[in-house]
Parts: C-alpha cells; sequence; structure tokens
C-alpha cells in the first residue's frame, strides 16, 4: 500500500520525535490524508506538533486513541512506546489494518542503505562509534534512529550515495516487516522491557528481526560471549562476523582480543588493529561496543587504519560514563543515561 500511498488515508500513533517524522514523511511522499493522534490534550503537545493542522491532509486527534480512529484507514505507524496491547491496536489486527513502526515506514523510502545495530546495553556507543568511523571513509553520514534523530527524519535529509547508522531498540523492531540492514550488529540480550513484551522469547524475538530481511551479501554482526545472540546465528542468511573480549571464536571472520591486542580475523590474514589499553573509551563493556563498531565499519569498508584511530580518540557520547570532574581526589562521572 505504500507503493499507492496518494490513495491512502494513514493513522500516526504518538507524537513524539518519532511519530512528528513518520507524519511529515507521508504528507512528503503524498499521503491523502494523515491522521494523527496522541493521547496528550493539543495544549500538551509541541508547537510544531499542533502546526500539522495547517495541513489540510491532516487530522489531529488528541487526549486519546478512541476506536473511531479507524474509519477508513489502510495503515497505522505504531511510535515505539505505545504499548501492542493497547485495545485500538488489537481491534486494528482483528480488522487486519497492517501496523508498521516508524523505522519500517522509513525504510521503504529510504534511497541511502542502512547499517543497523541493536542490543539491551551499548547501543547508543556503539552506534555513536560507528558513525565516526563511517564519517572518516565516507562523505555523507546521518547517524540516525533511536539515538534521538528519527530515522524518518533521516531518510528525508540522506541521498542515494550516503550511509544511515541507526540504533534501533526493540520497540522499533517489533513491527518492521521487510526493513532490511546491510550491516546488522547484535550486541547483547538481556532481560529488558518484559513489561512491553510480555515475555522473553517475544523480545528475543523483536531483536532477531534486524536479521531476518538480510541478503546474502549483507554482513551480520553478533556477541560470540552472549549466548543468546550466538544462538542467533542458525537464523543468518548472509556473511557472518563474530566478536569477543573473552575467546577466539571458532569462526573463520571474527574479532577478538588476545595477549592484549585487538586482531581482526579476516579468513586469509590477521591484522592488529591496535591495543586493547589503547582504546579511549572507558571500562571493559566498552571493549565489546568498540570490537563491534570495527566488524561493522571494516565490513562497510572502513581502512583498518580508519578504523584503529576512531578507537584511539573515540571518547565516548554525553552522559555515558562521562567525566565532569574531580574534587579533592574524587572523580566525579555522569552516567545519567546509562541503563
Amino acid at each position: 500500500m505504500l507503493q499507492h500511498i496518494e490513495r491512502e488515508k494513514v493513522l500516526v500513533l504518538g507524537l513524539g520525535r518519532s511519530g512528528l517524522s513518520a507524519a511529515g514523511l507521508l504528507l512528503e511522499k503524498g499521503a491523502r490524508r494523515v491522521v494523527a493522534s496522541d493521547s496528550r490534550e493539543k495544549d500538551l503537545l509541541d508547537e510544531e506538533v499542533r502546526q500539522l493542522e495547517q495541513n489540510e491532509r491532516v487530522e489531529l486527534v488528541c487526549g486519546g486513541h478512541p476506536d473511531s480512529l479507524l474509519e477508513g484507514i489502510s495503515l497505522i505507524i505504531k511510535s515505539p512506546g505505545i504499548s501492542p496491547r493497547l485495545p485500538l491496536l488489537q481491534k486494528a489486527e482483528k480488522r487486519g489494518v497492517p501496523i508498521y513502526s516508524e523505522v519500517e515506514l522509513a525504510y521503504h523510502y529510504s534511497q541511502a542503505p542502512i547499517a543497523g545495530i541493536t542490543g539491551t546495553n551499548g547501543k547508543t556507543t556503539t552506534t555513536s562509534l560507528t558513525g565516526e568511523m563511517f564519517k572518516r571513509n565516507f562523505d555523507g553520514v546521518l547517524v540516525a534512529g533511536n539515538i534521538g534523530f528519527p530515522l524518518c527524519e533521516a531518510v528525508m535529509q540522506a541521498k542515494k550515495d550516503d550511509w544511515i547508522v541507526a540504533e534501533l531498540s526493540s520497540f522499533q523492531l517489533d513491527h518492521t516487516r521487510k526493513f532490511r540492514a546491510r550491516f546488522a550488529a547484535v550486541l547483547n540480550i538481556k532481560p529488558d522491557h518484559l513489561d512491553y513484551h510480555g515475555e522473553m522469547s517475544h523480545y528475543v524475538s523483536s531483536k532477531k528481526k534486524l536479521l531476518q530481511n538480510q541478503h546474502p551479501e549483507d554482513w551480520a554482526v553478533l556477541n560470540w560471549d552472549d549466548p543468546l545472540v550466538r544462538e542467533l546465528a542458525s537464523s543468518v542468511k548472509c556473511r557472518l562476523i563474530f566478536f569477543s573480549t573473552r575467546a577466539v571464536p571458532p569462526f573463520p571472520c571474527c574479532i577478538y582480543i588476545e595477549k592484549g591486542k585487538i586482531l581482526f580475523n579476516q579468513g586469509e590474514e590477521i591484522i592488529e588493529l591496535c591495543r586493547a589499553d589503547e582504546v579511549r573509551l572507558p571500562g571493559k563493556h566498552n571493549l565489546e561496543n568498540a570490537l563491534a563498531a570495527a566488524a561493522i565499519s571494516w565490513a562497510a569498508g572502513v581502512k583498518a587504519e580508519d578504523i584503529a584511530a576512531e578507537l584511539h580518540e573515540f571518547s565516548g557520547v554525553p552522559h555515558r560514563l562521562e567525566p565532569v570532574g574531580e574534587v579533592n581526589g574524587v572523580l566525579f562521572i555522569n552516567d545519567s543515561k546509562g541503563t
């Protein structure tokens, strides 16, 4: 139906940043009608959201999600934070109305290829680091997704020869169908968001969706040290790289730490990127993030020397293990966004 969006009436549920950008992309692509709904009252919405009403093709519904929203609707774009158990969504499923996430909508219209990164922890750091590595070799790189810059917004800006590096949450992946990441990394899977997913198996399945539409020429990057992630290898349909901070994965293409060195087995030769203690990111957990970013970047064609240079220089993202000062010999760390 997105192929004939000019005929469709689309419901956007949730008008935070991703919902607003989804509505913007739908309007840009010529949707006949966009019904934009939020549980908040209109006076509590951002001015940018309220301005949607100025477009004659937009109907703004505030203060809840009544059943009447489904009248004439052919597609629903669901914002990540809205529970799939919302009564309106359950009724839509019974009626056969497709429900997409914002990232699924973005993928459909994206001219640029996407590198996608998911996991319970470390997504933002790995996505940011990967983006910086890409920028050393590619002219147009947009870092988007769950990191705070909606994927739909990135798609509206990206050109065909650009790259989009996307942080993807389980909420965003849950309602994807055809979403394809040319490079897909799963960092780790731990029990999380079970109030949303209900069962651990559903949470794991949502992460697995990042791999489901990859083509044989694509790359999957998986954490050998995480048993749940390692098991995903059986469903991988493309080229595979394992990363590990604890062992040498018994696999022809892998990146690991041995005798204090970060080594990359490319299948035909083993190259040394740098020493592990030269990675500027603090903490042992960030070594996993560094290896994942290095693997994605190598697969995308970033030069080994540029990967090593970024590992030396990248200090992290704001509010995550960020040193803010020292007083009387006590070092204060801002980790207010850490999970």
